[in-house]
């Protein structure tokens, strides 16, 4: 949220979103990993690419609901 500079969170498992204070954000943003959509793609499309060649099928279902719940979050994100 520029304007109020609040930070905004989708938690991966439950799919529930918040909105975080500045003041919270501002720690948060110290101790996390900050990815953009593009580096995400990326980062997806690797690792199922690695799972298909290693033939994981295991692991490629157990990161599905990662991927799906982070690409949900990301396609409610206003373009820029």
């Amino acid at each position: 949220m520029p304007a109020s500079e609040d930070g905004y969170g989708v938690s991966t498992l439950s799919r529930k979103e918040v909105r975080i204070p500045k003041a919270e954000w501002e720690q948060k943003r110290k101790r996390g990993i900050i990815l953009f959509s593009e580096d995400w793609a990326k980062l997806k499309f690797t690792l199922l690419k690695n799972c298909m060649a290693a033939q994981c099928k295991q692991t490629v279902g157990a990161l599905d609901g990662l991927f799906y719940s982070i690409d949900d979050a990301l396609k409610k994100l206003p373009k820029p």
